[in-house]
């Protein structure tokens, strides 16, 4: 069997505390990794996380609230983990947000225009944002 050694590895997974970001956090964790986690909106039970990462005896994530669209919370979230860390290694952008339509007729670019800047346009500004804070990309995007 393979395994995966991500021991003086850091990740940053957004929308890291439900489904498929959730999924992937408790993964890095499993292989050593350092995890942060986002969440927004009070989408997260801090007690119930830590539980679950506690009770499969993986290394505790660090839990941050920031709402990827905005600017001033991607600053903030990353000059905390910097306090931590020298640099991150994996950014995993699950963050995801679609205005709901009854039809497709009722879908208007503004729409999709918001739906590109909650949910793609933190890819890249991320991306950005670790290279300005931390001095170089992350390894793997």
């Amino acid at each position: 069997m393979m395994t995966i050694d991500f021991q003086e590895r850091t990740a940053l997974i957004t929308g890291g505390t439900k489904g498929i970001g959730l999924a992937a956090a408790r993964n890095f964790a499993r292989a050593g990794a350092r995890t942060y986690l986002t969440y927004k909106w009070g989408s997260a039970d801090q007690n119930e996380l830590l539980a679950l990462f506690k009770k499969e005896n993986l290394p505790r994530p660090v839990l941050l609230e920031a709402d990827a669209s905005q600017e001033e919370d991607t600053t903030r979230l990353l000059a905390a983990i910097k306090e931590k860390e020298a640099k991150l290694d994996y950014l995993v952008s699950n963050v995801g947000f679609s205005a709901r339509v009854a039809a497709l007729p009722d879908y208007k670019k503004r729409t999709l225009y918001k739906t590109l800047d909650y949910s793609t346009w933190p890819i890249i500004d991320y991306t950005n944002r670790i290279r300005e804070i931390f001095g170089t990309y992350p390894r793997h995007v």
